[in-house]
Protein backbone atom coordinates (compact mmCIF):
# COMPACT_ATOMS: atom_id res chain seq x y z
CA UNK A 1 0.00 0.00 0.00
CA UNK A 2 2.67 2.47 0.75
CA UNK A 3 4.55 1.42 -2.70
CA UNK A 4 1.52 2.49 -4.18
CA UNK A 5 0.71 5.97 -2.53
CA UNK A 6 4.68 6.93 -2.81
CA UNK A 7 4.10 6.36 -6.57
CA UNK A 8 1.19 8.49 -6.82
CA UNK A 9 2.59 11.00 -5.29
CA UNK A 10 5.85 10.97 -7.29
CA UNK A 11 3.73 10.87 -10.22
CA UNK A 12 2.10 14.41 -9.20
CA UNK A 13 5.59 15.92 -9.55
CA UNK A 14 4.81 18.02 -6.50
CA UNK A 15 8.21 18.72 -3.94
CA UNK A 16 6.16 19.87 -1.10
CA UNK A 17 2.92 20.22 0.69
CA UNK A 18 0.34 20.55 0.37
CA UNK A 19 0.05 17.41 -2.01
CA UNK A 20 -3.85 18.00 -2.78
CA UNK A 21 -6.12 21.06 -3.02
CA UNK A 22 -9.29 21.23 -4.02
CA UNK A 23 -8.79 20.18 -7.27
CA UNK A 24 -8.38 16.56 -5.88
CA UNK A 25 -5.25 15.49 -7.85
CA UNK A 26 -4.72 12.27 -6.83
CA UNK A 27 -8.33 11.97 -8.37
CA UNK A 28 -7.70 13.06 -11.33
CA UNK A 29 -4.32 11.68 -11.92
CA UNK A 30 -6.40 7.72 -11.48
CA UNK A 31 -9.18 9.13 -13.91
CA UNK A 32 -11.72 9.40 -10.94
CA UNK A 33 -14.12 11.60 -11.19
CA UNK A 34 -14.98 14.03 -7.85
CA UNK A 35 -18.74 15.03 -7.22
CA UNK A 36 -19.83 17.06 -4.09
CA UNK A 37 -23.68 16.88 -2.91
CA UNK A 38 -25.71 17.89 0.24
CA UNK A 39 -25.66 14.38 2.06
CA UNK A 40 -28.77 14.08 4.39
CA UNK A 41 -27.11 11.50 6.61
CA UNK A 42 -24.35 13.46 8.39
CA UNK A 43 -22.10 10.45 9.31
CA UNK A 44 -21.91 9.70 5.70
CA UNK A 45 -18.13 11.93 4.16
CA UNK A 46 -18.78 9.91 0.95
CA UNK A 47 -18.51 7.20 -1.43
CA UNK A 48 -17.33 5.37 -3.99
CA UNK A 49 -19.42 4.48 -7.49
CA UNK A 50 -19.16 2.83 -10.32
CA UNK A 51 -20.97 3.72 -13.57
CA UNK A 52 -19.66 1.26 -15.94
CA UNK A 53 -15.86 1.67 -16.33
CA UNK A 54 -16.27 4.75 -14.42
CA UNK A 55 -14.83 6.07 -11.19
CA UNK A 56 -17.48 8.36 -9.35
CA UNK A 57 -16.74 9.85 -5.86
CA UNK A 58 -19.58 11.43 -3.86
CA UNK A 59 -18.34 13.52 -0.96
CA UNK A 60 -20.57 15.76 1.19
CA UNK A 61 -20.54 18.63 0.14
CA UNK A 62 -21.32 20.82 3.45
CA UNK A 63 -17.91 19.33 5.51
CA UNK A 64 -15.02 21.03 6.05
CA UNK A 65 -11.94 21.11 3.15
CA UNK A 66 -9.81 18.42 5.20
CA UNK A 67 -12.61 16.18 5.68
CA UNK A 68 -13.41 16.34 1.64
CA UNK A 69 -9.50 15.90 1.17
CA UNK A 70 -9.07 12.86 3.24
CA UNK A 71 -12.97 11.43 2.30
CA UNK A 72 -11.50 11.67 -1.47
CA UNK A 73 -8.12 9.89 -0.59
CA UNK A 74 -9.85 7.22 1.47
CA UNK A 75 -12.10 6.39 -1.38
CA UNK A 76 -9.61 6.11 -3.66
CA UNK A 77 -8.17 3.31 -1.54
CA UNK A 78 -11.34 1.62 -2.10
CA UNK A 79 -10.78 2.24 -5.68
CA UNK A 80 -7.52 0.71 -5.35
CA UNK A 81 -8.90 -2.02 -3.47
CA UNK A 82 -11.70 -2.58 -5.85
CA UNK A 83 -9.43 -2.65 -8.98
CA UNK A 84 -7.22 -5.24 -7.19
CA UNK A 85 -10.14 -7.95 -6.41
CA UNK A 86 -11.58 -7.56 -9.78
CA UNK A 87 -8.39 -8.93 -11.34
CA UNK A 88 -8.32 -12.12 -9.01
CA UNK A 89 -12.41 -12.51 -8.24
CA UNK A 90 -14.27 -10.60 -10.70
CA UNK A 91 -16.17 -7.45 -10.24
CA UNK A 92 -19.85 -8.89 -8.57
CA UNK A 93 -18.11 -10.93 -6.50
CA UNK A 94 -15.79 -8.41 -5.07
CA UNK A 95 -19.12 -5.93 -4.75
CA UNK A 96 -21.25 -8.63 -3.10
CA UNK A 97 -17.97 -9.65 -0.39
CA UNK A 98 -15.54 -7.27 0.42
CA UNK A 99 -17.43 -3.63 0.24
CA UNK A 100 -17.71 -1.98 3.49
CA UNK A 101 -15.85 -4.19 5.59
CA UNK A 102 -14.34 -2.97 8.16
CA UNK A 103 -10.68 -4.41 7.34
CA UNK A 104 -11.38 -2.26 4.30
CA UNK A 105 -12.03 0.47 5.85
CA UNK A 106 -9.10 0.68 8.54
CA UNK A 107 -6.77 0.35 4.82
CA UNK A 108 -8.85 2.83 2.97
CA UNK A 109 -8.02 5.29 5.93
CA UNK A 110 -4.27 4.13 5.93
CA UNK A 111 -4.28 5.08 2.10
CA UNK A 112 -5.53 8.51 2.82
CA UNK A 113 -2.88 9.41 5.29
CA UNK A 114 -0.41 8.28 3.13
CA UNK A 115 -0.96 9.90 0.38
CA UNK A 116 -1.99 13.45 2.40
CA UNK A 117 0.89 12.66 4.54
CA UNK A 118 3.97 10.48 2.65
CA UNK A 119 5.83 9.72 5.51
CA UNK A 120 9.50 11.03 4.50
CA UNK A 121 7.77 14.57 3.59
CA UNK A 122 5.49 14.33 6.74
CA UNK A 123 8.25 13.49 9.53
CA UNK A 124 11.05 16.15 7.74
CA UNK A 125 8.10 18.69 8.85
CA UNK A 126 6.95 17.74 11.78
CA UNK A 127 10.74 17.35 13.50
CA UNK A 128 11.64 21.00 12.13
CA UNK A 129 8.36 22.27 14.81
CA UNK A 130 8.54 22.28 18.60
CA UNK A 131 5.97 19.93 20.16
CA UNK A 132 2.47 21.68 20.52
CA UNK A 133 -0.53 22.12 19.74
CA UNK A 134 -0.01 25.20 17.80
CA UNK A 135 2.71 22.42 15.61
CA UNK A 136 -0.38 20.72 14.76
CA UNK A 137 -2.29 23.19 13.70
CA UNK A 138 0.89 24.32 11.28
CA UNK A 139 1.08 20.63 10.25
CA UNK A 140 -2.77 20.44 9.22
CA UNK A 141 -2.58 23.46 7.66
CA UNK A 142 0.43 22.84 5.54
CA UNK A 143 -0.46 19.25 4.63
CA UNK A 144 -4.25 20.45 4.41
CA UNK A 145 -5.55 17.40 6.68
CA UNK A 146 -7.41 17.92 10.00
CA UNK A 147 -5.78 18.08 12.89
CA UNK A 148 -6.69 14.71 14.30
CA UNK A 149 -5.54 13.26 11.13
CA UNK A 150 -1.95 14.82 11.81
CA UNK A 151 -1.69 14.37 15.48
CA UNK A 152 -2.27 10.43 14.48
CA UNK A 153 0.12 10.93 12.38
CA UNK A 154 2.85 12.27 14.52
CA UNK A 155 1.95 9.71 17.19
CA UNK A 156 1.99 6.58 14.89
CA UNK A 157 5.21 7.36 13.31
CA UNK A 158 7.35 8.49 17.12
CA UNK A 159 8.05 11.47 15.71
CA UNK A 160 7.44 13.24 19.14
CA UNK A 161 6.90 11.66 22.31
CA UNK A 162 3.64 12.42 23.37
CA UNK A 163 0.19 11.26 24.50
CA UNK A 164 -3.09 12.10 22.37
CA UNK A 165 -6.31 12.46 24.67
CA UNK A 166 -10.04 12.79 23.15
CA UNK A 167 -11.76 13.75 26.22
CA UNK A 168 -14.77 16.14 27.36
CA UNK A 169 -15.03 17.67 31.42
CA UNK A 170 -17.75 15.70 33.21
CA UNK A 171 -19.79 17.29 36.21
CA UNK A 172 -20.01 15.49 39.58
CA UNK A 173 -22.87 15.16 42.25
CA UNK A 174 -20.34 17.59 44.43
CA UNK A 175 -20.74 20.23 41.70
CA UNK A 176 -17.03 19.75 40.54
CA UNK A 177 -16.04 18.60 37.50
CA UNK A 178 -13.51 15.28 36.63
CA UNK A 179 -12.17 14.37 32.64
CA UNK A 180 -14.02 12.11 30.89
CA UNK A 181 -11.58 9.73 28.52
CA UNK A 182 -13.07 8.79 25.15
CA UNK A 183 -9.61 7.42 23.55
CA UNK A 184 -6.01 7.75 23.70
CA UNK A 185 -2.98 7.29 21.69
CA UNK A 186 0.72 7.58 22.40
CA UNK A 187 4.36 7.51 20.73
CA UNK A 188 5.11 3.88 21.09
CA UNK A 189 8.80 5.31 22.64
CA UNK A 190 7.06 7.38 25.73
CA UNK A 191 5.66 5.52 28.49
CA UNK A 192 2.81 6.71 30.12
CA UNK A 193 2.76 8.44 33.84
CA UNK A 194 -0.42 7.37 35.11
CA UNK A 195 -3.35 4.82 33.94
CA UNK A 196 -5.17 7.42 31.25
CA UNK A 197 -8.50 5.60 31.37
CA UNK A 198 -12.25 6.35 32.05
CA UNK A 199 -12.28 9.46 34.62
CA UNK A 200 -9.50 11.50 36.11
CA UNK A 201 -8.70 14.30 38.20
CA UNK A 202 -5.92 15.79 36.59
CA UNK A 203 -5.89 18.37 33.49
CA UNK A 204 -9.53 19.67 34.40
CA UNK A 205 -8.76 23.19 34.38
CA UNK A 206 -7.35 23.28 30.59
CA UNK A 207 -10.05 20.73 29.45
CA UNK A 208 -12.87 22.89 30.89
CA UNK A 209 -11.69 25.92 29.74
CA UNK A 210 -11.01 24.51 25.89
CA UNK A 211 -15.00 23.22 26.37
CA UNK A 212 -16.37 26.62 27.55
CA UNK A 213 -14.89 29.08 25.34
CA UNK A 214 -13.80 27.19 22.22
CA UNK A 215 -10.13 28.15 22.12
CA UNK A 216 -6.99 26.58 22.94
CA UNK A 217 -5.70 26.48 26.33
CA UNK A 218 -3.07 24.74 28.28
CA UNK A 219 -1.99 24.02 31.63
CA UNK A 220 0.79 21.98 33.56
CA UNK A 221 -0.17 18.87 35.14
CA UNK A 222 2.65 17.07 38.03
CA UNK A 223 1.87 13.35 38.58
CA UNK A 224 3.50 11.95 41.82
CA UNK A 225 4.95 8.94 42.51
CA UNK A 226 4.85 8.20 46.23
CA UNK A 227 6.47 4.57 45.65
CA UNK A 228 9.20 5.76 43.67
CA UNK A 229 9.83 9.01 45.57
CA UNK A 230 9.59 10.85 41.97
CA UNK A 231 7.35 13.48 40.36
CA UNK A 232 6.86 14.28 36.69
CA UNK A 233 5.79 17.69 34.69
CA UNK A 234 4.04 17.47 32.26
CA UNK A 235 2.07 20.17 29.93
CA UNK A 236 -1.56 19.46 28.90
CA UNK A 237 -2.94 21.49 25.50
CA UNK A 238 -6.11 21.49 24.95
CA UNK A 239 -8.14 22.26 21.30
CA UNK A 240 -12.21 22.31 21.51
CA UNK A 241 -13.05 20.17 17.91
CA UNK A 242 -16.99 21.13 18.48
CA UNK A 243 -19.15 18.57 16.42
CA UNK A 244 -16.71 16.85 14.23
CA UNK A 245 -15.79 14.86 16.78
CA UNK A 246 -18.56 15.23 19.02
CA UNK A 247 -17.84 18.46 20.93
CA UNK A 248 -15.15 15.88 22.11
CA UNK A 249 -11.59 18.22 23.17
CA UNK A 250 -8.51 16.88 21.94
CA UNK A 251 -5.74 17.15 24.21
CA UNK A 252 -1.64 16.84 23.73
CA UNK A 253 0.20 15.99 26.93
CA UNK A 254 3.64 16.72 26.62
CA UNK A 255 6.39 15.74 29.11
CA UNK A 256 8.25 19.17 29.96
Amino acid sequence: MVRVCDKMTDELSKKKPPFQSERYEYAELVGARVIEKKVLDRKLNGTLLTCGDEYLIVINEEDSPERKNFTVCHELGHMQMLIKAESLLGREQVLNRLHGSLEEERLSDMFAVNLLMPRKEFKKAATALDPSMKSLLKLASTFRASVEAVARRVVRMDIWPCVLLWCSPEKQFDGGYVVKISNIENSASLKLPVSCRGFVRWGVDAVCEAYNNKKLSCSPVIFRHPGRNSVEHWNIECLNRGDEQGNLILALMIRR
